[in-house]
């Protein structure tokens, strides 16, 4: 949609349904919540990213502050999404969202949030917010009673599943991009696509020639997680480096013709940001020719795919940049801006991502799994230059956006509310944070990090190599019974 036919949709929209706002609430900011799709610490600039450069997501901290403490609601995507919107943990969920959502199970297709599971956007909503999701949903795909307009959205632009494919827009064979409930067919990469989306938005939103209500704005980024590709385009495209294949071989019909599609992951830089980054396209590895890189990922070099995926944080930073231009052009750079992740990075050979100080990644429940980079802009709130320390994460979301702007909150939320302590009124307490991952439990609280029975203490020992329990036996039992309660 053009920004012209989304301005008219939105303003359409206002005038037809929307709610009046709290009379006892002058102060309502809008809300932009941007979520990369798997990042570590050693992913941006602004923390311990030393070859990458993250400048526009670099800026959101310069000019705000630096959540230091902050996490996915899990190690993997789907619960954390979750976490994120419901302030729940995600083994409470209904409809089978403890787990990641893949589009090739058919036992997936009928998942998703259920009804009673309440949004963030639901609830802003309830208040006069207008809502928008650009990117990623993954919370369900199955039908539209379980897309984001069924769940708070108003709008939608992106894939309700998982590692789309940047430029074809499917999950391998499987198209997933939709414009609300609708199919969409566009061109384009993925993140400048939810980017120009998201723009659109906070354009109809204009201070002076838009819709005036303030808005929720989820900018859920694609990258720098990896696409599902059919094996045989991958293989032939310069932009992207084919690393392991997934899933059985899958027919797929194009053009009246009838052929096979073997599904493998890929990280797909465009050309453009491959040389932004100073990556030749087409390289995909040294002295391994191309068939036989894209038949074994296992033979690229990690410094290979790291290159591609510098070009994917790249893309991450534009998109981001495109938010944050939209939003100053608009009127509305008083917005409270939170960059954050839905979990740790990938560090397998599907990709390269990079912890930084901690260990572990995506999959597990060390701290490189679950701590995200994250960084929060709210102008004239948020004192620029702060590390807030407070022990936090994408399950406190939900509560914490309520208070902002003076909506009731769900009584049965996990999360708590972090208002006070974003604009320094109130110091950081101690708290916990709880994370399952299969049979695999951990507890935050402090400096403590328990796993599985073992205990660290991240002060001392960031990376978790020395097991405390048995010189602390009193804290490993009291995170121990609370890792096991419901």
């Amino acid at each position: 949609m053009s920004g012209i036919g989304l301005l008219a949709a939105v303003l359409g929209a206002a005038v037809a349904g929307a709610v009046a706002p709290a009379s006892d609430d002058p102060v309502r900011p809008d809300i932009v919540l941007i979520v990369a799709d798997d990042l570590g610490f050693g992913d941006v600039s602004f923390l311990d990213g030393e070859d990458v450069a993250t400048p526009a997501i670099d800026s959101i901290a310069r000019d705000g502050a630096v959540l230091a403490d902050f996490h996915g609601g899990a190690c993997v995507c789907t619960p954390s999404r979750f976490a994120m919107m419901t302030g729940r943990h995600p083994w409470r969920s209904a409809g089978g969202l403890g787990g990641v959502l893949m589009m090739f199970d058919p036992s997936h297709r009928d998942r998703g949030l259920r009804p009673g599971e309440t949004t963030v956007a639901e609830t802003l909503r309830v208040v006069g917010y207008d809502t928008m999701l650009a990117g990623k949903w993954h919370l369900g795909h199955g039908d539209a009673a379980v897309s984001p307009t069924a769940h708070g959205f108003e709008f939608f632009h992106g894939c309700r599943g998982g590692c789309v494919d940047a430029f074809t827009h499917r999950y391998a064979t499987e198209p997933d991009w939709w414009r609300d409930d609708d199919p969409l067919v566009e061109e384009g990469e993925s993140n400048d696509l939810i980017a120009a989306a998201a723009a659109a938005f906070i354009a109809a939103h204009d201070r002076e020639t838009g819709d005036d209500d303030p808005f929720l704005l989820v900018v859920s980024l694609t990258a720098p997680h990896y696409g599902k590709s059919c094996l045989e385009d991958a293989a032939g495209d310069p932009r992207s480096l084919v690393t392991r294949g997934a899933g059985a071989a899958r027919p797929v019909t194009e053009g009246g013709d009838r052929r096979t599609c073997r599904p493998v992951n890929t990280i797909q830089a465009t050309e453009e940001d491959l040389r932004a980054v100073g990556v030749t396209p087409g390289v995909h590895a040294t002295e391994v020719a191309e068939a036989t890189a894209v038949a074994d990922g296992g033979s690229v070099p990690r410094h290979v795919r790291r290159g591609h995926y510098r070009a994917l944080v790249h893309a991450m930073d534009d998109a981001v940049a495109t938010v944050l231009t939209a939003l100053e052009a608009a009127g509305r750079g008083d917005a409270l801006v939170l960059f954050t992740a839905d979990h740790g990075p990938d560090t397998t050979v599907s990709n390269a991502g990079d912890a930084g100080r901690w260990s572990g990644g995506k999959h597990g429940l060390r701290e490189g799994g679950t701590r995200v980079p994250t960084a929060l802009r709210w102008r004239g709130v948020v004192e620029p230059g702060r590390s807030i320390t407070q022990t936090g994460g994408l399950v406190d979301l939900h509560a914490t956006f309520a208070t902002v702007v003076g909506a009731p909150a769900p009584e049965d939320l996990d999360g708590i509310d972090l208002a006070a302590i974003w604009r320094g009124d109130a110091d950081p307490h101690l708290r916990r944070l709880r994370f399952r991952h299969g049979r695999s439990r951990s507890v935050r609280e402090g400096r403590w990090k328990w796993l599985d029975g073992r205990l660290f203490d991240l002060e001392a020992d960031p990376r978790e190599t020395t097991d405390l329990a048995d010189t602390h036996p009193e804290t490993a039992a009291r995170l121990a019974e609370a890792a096991a309660a419901d």
